[in-house]
């Protein structure tokens, strides 16, 4: 049974032969048959810079990582940004008459929105999964967020 189970170790390259490290397989035959690091071999994700619609600053740093799925959006100040509560977000939209970025949420209504502000007022709803598609596909550093513009908000303050 030795043989058997390090000639089929062997064959998959993960043998001694095949110089490999690591803990020991685990097999109950006695084998010294060890099992091959794990290395990534590929881009854990990708980083990218948001970019404001209205004046091109820098809104906010966003990194995705696929395995595992996750977004983390830090904004220009070092914080964190975090997902916006759709109810909230239509009740202000009600409130301003803002019929336009009324019907976006109603479409997004089960998505996680981000509400990007930027240093100068600009302000910009994005729904997570359109942010990260828009990640993955776009070239370069810099990315403009897709979704409706709002309205200017004083910078450095809140709505």
């Amino acid at each position: 049974m030795d043989a058997v189970a390090t000639g089929f170790y062997r064959w998959q390259g993960r043998g001694p032969a095949a110089g490999t490290s690591g803990p020991r397989c685990g097999l109950t035959c006695g084998s010294s048959v060890s099992r091959p690091a794990l290395t990534h071999t590929g881009p854990v994700g990708s980083a990218k810079q948001l970019i404001c619609p209205t004046c091109g600053n820098v809104i906010a740093d966003a990194q995705h990582r696929r395995w595992q799925a996750r977004v983390v959006v830090t904004s220009v100040d070092g914080e964190r940004v975090r997902p916006t509560s759709i109810g909230l977000l239509m009740a202000l939209a009600r409130q301003r008459g803002e019929q336009d970025r009324l019907d976006w949420l109603q479409v997004h209504a089960e998505e996680l929105v981000l509400d990007l502000i930027c240093p100068r007022g600009h302000t910009v709803l994005t729904a997570v999964p359109d942010l990260v598609r828009t990640m993955r596909t776009t070239p370069g550093r810099w990315v403009t967020p897709p979704g409706p513009l709002g309205p200017n908000r004083p910078p450095g303050g809140p709505a």
